[in-house]
């Protein structure tokens, strides 16, 4: 079984990939298979990662029966998921009353598996990238 780092295609903006050209090769990269697959548009801040996603989700919305848009930015990937899972009427807490993210993930990972879904973790920074994995389904 791949790990989610070997399903992963990183784009660096800095090797002067022209806008349309990358966005196209973005939905072809998603459009190869049906297996999940991640991929990684990183650079240096103010590069335009964020217009190039939303813009991919403009031009490939059909593609998509949803599409997740979760701020990654440091110290506020929690609070997204858990922002994310009341906007969806889920339950936050375990039958202990505790916060547990796994929990928590599962459960939106669950909500949305009723179609092909695209999960955009926009503003993630060096901190926030450690733990990016799991928020990240691992049901094949």
């Amino acid at each position: 079984m791949e790990s989610n780092q070997e399903r992963c295609h990183e784009y660096d903006f800095f090797k002067g990939v022209q806008r349309d050209k990358l966005l196209h090769e973005i939905h072809r990269y998603f459009s190869q298979d049906t297996k999940k697959s991640a991929l990684i548009l990183y650079g240096m801040s103010g590069v335009g990662k964020t217009k190039i996603a939303k813009k991919y989700c403009e031009i490939y919305s059909d593609f998509y029966k949803n599409i997740v848009w979760i701020d990654s930015a440091f110290g506020k990937l929690q609070t997204s998921i858990r922002n994310r899972c009341q906007i969806l009427g889920l339950a936050i807490h375990d039958s202990k009353s505790d916060f547990n993210i796994e929990v928590i993930v599962e459960k939106i990972h669950d909500y949305y598996s009723n179609g092909k879904t695209l999960y955009i973790f926009d503003n993630v920074d060096d901190e926030s990238v450690k733990g990016l994995t799991m928020y990240i389904s691992r049901n094949e």
